[in-house]
């Protein structure tokens, strides 16, 4: 199945240590509301509790899933890389995923409780919105 992404957030360098994406099925007849992952790197850690208590949860594997949220042995990633993350979290969570593509904010308008409120950004402060949320 493909599914169609959006990430909210402007990238302002090749790599980050979070990020939020935003999921639906290429699927017209699909009414439910869009996924939202949001995948940490371990290098984004705010203080060494943090980093101690993302370890633990790693226990030396590559990865940590709980529930939508991901923790990824890495430093940082790049684009690239966080979209093989999201398709593992896929993987992991037994829902069929063989192909992401990036859509505009349009896809995802009024879908859902965060995506609403950017609406709402966007419309009110421009582009400008999207940093806000």
């Amino acid at each position: 199945m493909k599914w169609k992404y959006f990430i909210p957030h402007e990238w302002e360098s090749d790599r980050t240590t979070w990020e939020d994406v935003h999921l639906l099925p290429d699927d017209s007849s699909y009414e439910g509301e869009p996924l939202w992952l949001t995948v940490f790197a371990l290098g984004g850690a705010l203080d060494d509790d943090e980093y101690t208590e993302m370890q633990h949860m790693l226990q030396g594997k590559q990865y940590h899933i709980k529930d939508t949220d991901m923790v990824v042995a890495a430093d940082d990633f790049s684009k690239a890389e966080l979209i093989e993350w999201v398709g593992k979290w896929f993987s992991d969570s037994k829902i069929r995923a063989d192909e992401f593509v990036e859509v505009g904010f349009e896809e995802f308008d009024g879908m859902g409780k965060q995506m609403r409120l950017l609406g709402n950004l966007r419309r009110t402060f421009g582009d400008q919105g999207d940093r806000s949320v």
